[in-house]
């Protein structure tokens, strides 16, 4: 496991962890991950876009959802490596398993609205940047995908209707944002 976290690693490291046999960072971490750079591209054609009345509310706001997925590559990490080991111990496992449903709606949540603020900015950005902006409602869509992906693996264990029904929605509402996305390119 990572000792001083995630956001400490280099890519070359996290992608090593991502491919390394024992449990840890695995695909939520890499859903947090890609939602986290699909918001530093939302950031990025923000500042790059002066004459935009909104730029700097949409940048802070990606900016946040960036620093909100970052931390929730490493807690996904941990939850999931908790999860695994109360599988393999078959003993308490219902708190790890709840907690890591909770993440994974969690990074659906922060992803889908970085679908959202790159679908608001894809119009309103300077011209060179909008296939950044287009790119990064993709990748956002693509994290909230993995994210619910995950959740209704895990309800497979812990079943529930709710987080699965919920992040249903969310992948829709991301997809709908990146097509709406796409079609200022």
């Amino acid at each position: 496991m990572v000792k001083d976290g995630i956001e400490q690693l280099t890519v070359t490291e996290l992608l090593q962890l991502l491919a390394h046999e024992e449990p840890g960072p695995a695909a939520s971490t890499a859903a947090a991950v890609a939602g986290a750079m699909s918001a530093a591209l939302v950031e990025m054609a923000a500042a790059r876009s002066a004459d935009w009345p909104e730029a700097k509310r949409i940048g802070a706001e990606a900016g946040a959802r960036r620093e909100r997925l970052t931390g929730l590559a490493a807690s996904a990490a941990e939850a999931l490596s908790e999860a695994v080991e109360a599988l393999e111990r078959r003993e308490h496992v219902e708190p790890p398993l709840r907690r890591t449903v909770e993440l994974l709606v969690a990074i659906a949540d922060a992803a889908g609205d970085v679908a959202e603020l790159a679908a608001d900015a894809a119009e309103q950005v300077d011209w060179p940047v909008r296939p950044d902006v287009a790119s990064a409602a993709l990748l956002a869509e693509a994290a909230v995908s993995v994210a619910a992906t995950l959740v209704r693996a895990n309800l497979t264990v812990r079943p529930s209707d709710g987080p699965s029904e919920y992040v249903g929605r969310a992948v829709d509402d991301a997809l709908s944002a990146a097509r709406r996305a796409l079609e200022s390119v």
